[in-house]
């Protein structure tokens, strides 16, 4: 039985903590940037690196939160999700 959907608010949760999953890994790796580099280049790369990691996050979830608009809650997502075949 597929019984078990995502809210929309649940998809922006969802969405919202991947991003800041996502730019707690982005940290450390720009502070490893910016040894290396310049200053003018650190900001640079700084910015960079918080634009990508919000947006991947929103990339990855946007399809299914659109889809989850456009039909309803009827989206199944995860565990009793048969699209795949059992």
């Amino acid at each position: 039985p597929t019984d078990y959907y995502y809210t929309d608010w649940q998809l922006l949760v969802y969405a919202l903590g991947l991003g800041f999953l996502i730019n707690l890994l982005v940290v450390p790796i720009t502070r490893m940037c910016l040894r290396k580099a310049s200053k003018k280049q650190g900001i640079y790369i700084a910015c960079l690196w918080i634009l990508l990691s919000g947006h991947f996050a929103f990339a990855l979830i946007t399809p299914v939160y659109a889809l989850n608009i456009l039909l309803g809650p009827a989206v199944p997502l995860g565990p009793t999700d048969r699209r795949f075949g059992d």
